[in-house]
């Protein structure tokens, strides 16, 4: 079964200077993502290197999993430690919650309960 709930680990670029530090870095968070998969704390992950863009993000980890596992490893030491060292290597960095599957049509029909009462009247 496909998980319905992920965190989404994304970052522009590393910041001049620390680049080495952060492929350390990258390779760090992947080995401890391999490991909660591995555990059963989570139930998959996918890194992502986007090409240049101008945008503000150049890469991500795509982390699945159920929202109970993905909450208690976005409180755990270990990822805060990893993502507090990000912060200080790569510009952008961000983990936000993401809704996949089929918490996508329950997010977007909580979404659009409240259209109505957003539309703003075109004259």
């Amino acid at each position: 079964m496909a998980a319905d709930h992920g965190i989404f680990i994304r970052w522009q670029r590393p910041i001049a200077g620390r680049e080495g530090h952060a492929v350390e870095l990258f390779n760090s968070l992947t080995s401890f993502l391999a490991k909660q998969q591995q555990q059963g704390n989570i139930e998959s992950f996918e890194p992502a290197l986007l090409s240049p863009d101008g945008s503000t993000v150049g890469g991500y980890f795509l982390v699945r999993g159920s929202r109970q596992n993905l909450d208690k490893l976005s409180a755990s030491e270990d990822y805060l430690n990893l993502l507090t060292q990000g912060e200080l290597m790569v510009k952008h960095l961000g983990a936000t919650h993401a809704y996949l599957g089929e918490a996508v049509k329950t997010q977007m029909g909580r979404y659009q309960k409240y259209v109505p009462q957003a539309r703003l009247e075109i004259k």
